[in-house]
């Protein structure tokens, strides 16, 4: 839960994607180190002799990926699938808070009317 004001809940909002993905990414990196340990056989494959010829932009090749690769980007698309959704149920929550906080709610605005109706019963006894 955020406390203040609507400027720090702004920027709040501005900054959750980001700290969702950093929280998401220091916890799926020990479930990928535990990925590796559990199949070591995956990880051993013999290094490229030229570092620096591997595509720069893994997008341009899709068929060259490797197993490996290939369950990391389709983890990865998960993962940012489920922090869209949570993203966007996060930011209704808060308009729904925000939009409930400009709107007294029907039982505050009947005791609202009571501790009026009864003041001005008050000032004309």
């Amino acid at each position: 839960m955020v406390q203040g004001s609507e400027s720090s809940l702004n920027l709040f909002e501005e900054n959750f994607q980001a700290l969702r993905e950093r929280a998401d990414r220091e916890k799926t990196e020990p479930e990928l180190e535990n990925m590796q340990q559990l199949h070591p056989n995956t990880t051993q494959e013999p290094a490229p002799a030229q570092p620096h010829s591997l595509p720069s932009n893994p997008q341009c090749s899709p068929g060259t990926d490797s197993p490996k690769q290939s369950s990391n980007i389709r983890a990865l698309k998960e993962c940012l699938s489920v922090l869209e959704l949570q993203f966007t149920e996060f930011r209704e929550r808060t308009e729904h808070t925000l939009a409930t906080l400009d709107h007294p709610s029907p039982a505050d605005q009947l005791r609202d009317q009571v501790h009026r109706l009864k003041n001005e019963h008050r000032a004309e006894v």
